[in-house]
């Protein structure tokens, strides 16, 4: 029982609270030994937030393009989900296509616009208007174009009213069948080929006026179909027809009999007395004089083209009586279009109809850009990267021009301008402008064109030159070179081509004995002869006034598939004695990529 009592006061002992505390610097770093701190209450604590002082920045907030690291991931507007989808735009037209790239910023290149159906051609694309409904292109990307023809009569849908009946276009007959037939604005118009003439008739007696004829489909009330001025008139002296002497003997007869009958009930009749009769009164039936009606509607009762029911037309007067001029619905009214930029061509987009031309507005429709005044189709094209003649190409007849309207090659301005001159030309590649001279007769770039009168390029295996005589400043010559080669590589990988047109001077000089010349492109031969000259031949170089008349100059040329990044042109000879006897040398070295 002590034992007992003993082991529970021990127990009590070691439950009692102890006035002993845990020092701070025994605890884990960040570790307060209380609860965990979270300044701005945005459930993170500070050891985890990387912002405590902003509840938007958090392990579990959402990154956002705000330049900050939203996410505390160590990454700034990394996917952020306000992140803009942005598209290449490879022809600069604003519109992009391809698959998309989502960042806070738009790569270079790119736009945030897509929908680009042909993003090598800036013509092309969802903003770009369809003026000519007669091409066949869907510019707008929209998966349709202007030109359709459904009911196959040879008109577009742009250029009829109803694109769905064949029997329906501008060159169709009108007829009255309640449809505008020939797409003229006008249902079952006066020009409609079975159309029928009426006659006013103001008062009400079906035959109308004969100066006062309508053309119409259907008659409209107060017209009638007859007219009393078309009557067969009673020639002067002609007697009036008796209408009752048509049967004189018949009629006669009958009237004797219908008097002796009266006579008889007469006599046989008792007399009477009279009562007064009783007037019964009818409603009167009112007629106007002949000439009036009941209405007074007529604005001009004295022009039967003018009356509500008229037809509006271009001609100063109010046609339909209602109150006002030559308005946009006349049926004659022209269209008209907005000239902002008064170049003398219109707005296709800016339509409006009238009798007479609102200010600022002209009936030509064919401008491209109706804000710039040196764009329209009267413009010259300048090289600017515009369509300045509203022709749809953007430079055309000025590619290579200058720095703002570059070729890729010699072979596209000779397409562009056919009658180009050969010279120098603006021509690009990897996004580098350079002046290159192009030959307009083969189309082609001339990257080498050497006559070494100011001597030779050091791309030569030999930079030594001479004068022959006529042959003026050679490479090589006589006392140079006798058995040797003649030989230059170029670097031509800015000139992408697919031919190289090779042509040189070869140059014998003295007395050869048959000996072996060559020419080479990239050490493939394109020329070889044995050459010889006769006893008596003049060595070039010698001091008389015909020295050089003896040696011969062989104009050479070769076309090569070629499309490496180097060229090598080379001339030799098989000559076995000293360059002092006989020699050779070249002259004129071009070289043209195309």
């Amino acid at each position: 029982m002590n034992k007992n009592l003993l082991l529970i006061l021990l127990g009590l002992a070691a439950c009692q609270p102890s006035d002993d505390k845990i020092p701070p610097e025994s605890l884990p770093p960040g570790d307060s030994g209380g609860e965990a701190v979270d300044e701005d209450g945005d459930g993170s604590p500070t050891g985890e937030d990387c912002d405590d002082t902003d509840p938007a920045v958090s392990p579990s907030a959402e990154e956002r393009c705000d330049g900050v690291d939203n996410d505390c991931d160590g990454a700034v507007d990394d996917d952020a989900t306000d992140a803009t989808a942005w598209t290449t735009d490879s022809d600069g037209d604003g519109y992009g296509a391809g698959t998309p790239t989502l960042a806070c910023e738009a790569p270079e290149g790119t736009v945030s616009q897509d929908g680009d159906c042909d993003d090598a051609d800036a013509r092309y694309n969802p903003g770009a208007a369809e003026t000519d409904c007669a091409d066949p292109n869907d510019y707008n990307c929209d998966g349709s174009t202007g030109f359709a023809d459904t009911d196959g009569d040879g008109f577009a849908a742009c250029q009829e009213c109803d694109d769905a009946d064949g029997a329906v276009n501008p060159d169709a007959t009108e007829v009255c069948d309640g449809i505008d037939n020939n797409c003229d604005g006008i249902t079952d118009g006066a020009d409609a080929a079975d159309a029928q003439t009426v006659y006013a008739d103001t008062d009400g007696d079906s035959y109308g006026d004969a100066d006062f004829p309508l053309v119409t489909c259907e008659r409209p009330e107060g017209y009638a179909e007859r007219a009393l001025g078309l009557r067969r008139r009673r020639r002067r002296g002609e007697p009036r027809r008796h209408r009752g002497l048509r049967r004189p003997r018949q009629q006669l007869r009958r009237r004797h009999r219908r008097g002796h009958r009266r006579r008889r009930r007469h006599l046989l009749r008792r007399p009477r007395r009279r009562r007064p009769r009783r007037r019964r009164l009818r409603p009167r039936r009112l007629r106007g004089p002949t000439g009036y009606v009941a209405t007074h509607e007529d604005c001009d009762d004295g022009d039967g083209a003018v009356s509500p029911d008229g037809v509006e037309v271009c001609d100063e007067v109010d046609n339909d009586c209602d109150g006002a001029v030559d308005e946009p619905d006349a049926a004659d009214a022209a269209s008209f279009y907005d000239d902002t930029d008064g170049d003398g061509y219109g707005d296709p987009d800016a339509m409006s109809l009238a009798c007479e031309a609102p200010s600022g507005a002209v009936t030509d429709n064919t401008d491209c850009d109706d804000a710039v005044i040196n764009i329209n189709p009267g413009a010259a094209e300048a090289c600017d990267g515009l369509d300045n003649n509203c022709d749809g190409d953007i430079d055309d007849g000025v590619l290579g021009s200058g720095l703002a309207c570059p070729a890729s090659s010699c072979a596209d301005i000779l397409a562009d301008q056919p009658s180009a001159p050969s010279g120098d030309y603006n021509l690009e590649h990897d996004g580098v402008v350079s002046v290159v001279e192009c030959d307009m007769d083969e189309g082609c770039a001339v990257v080498v064109n050497e006559d070494f009168e100011s001597g030779a390029s050091s791309a030569w295996s030999l930079t030594t030159t001479t004068n022959c005589g006529a042959f003026s400043t050679i490479l090589g010559g006589y006392g140079i070179i006798a058995g040797g080669t003649l030989t230059a590589t170029w670097d031509v990988s800015d000139y992408p081509h697919t031919e190289a047109l090779v042509s040189l001077a070869y140059i014998k000089l003295d007395s050869w004995d048959g000996e072996t010349a060559s020419a080479a492109v990239d050490g493939v031969t394109f020329w070889s002869e044995a050459l010889y000259y006769y006893d008596g031949a003049e060595v070039c170089g010698w001091n008389r006034g015909y020295e050089g008349s003896y040696d011969e100059r062989h104009e050479l040329s070769a076309t090569v598939a070629h499309s490496a990044d180097t060229i090598t042109v080379s001339a030799t000879s098989a000559l076995n004695q000293d360059a002092g006897d006989e020699s050779f040398g070249i002259d004129d070295v071009r070289v043209c990529l195309r």
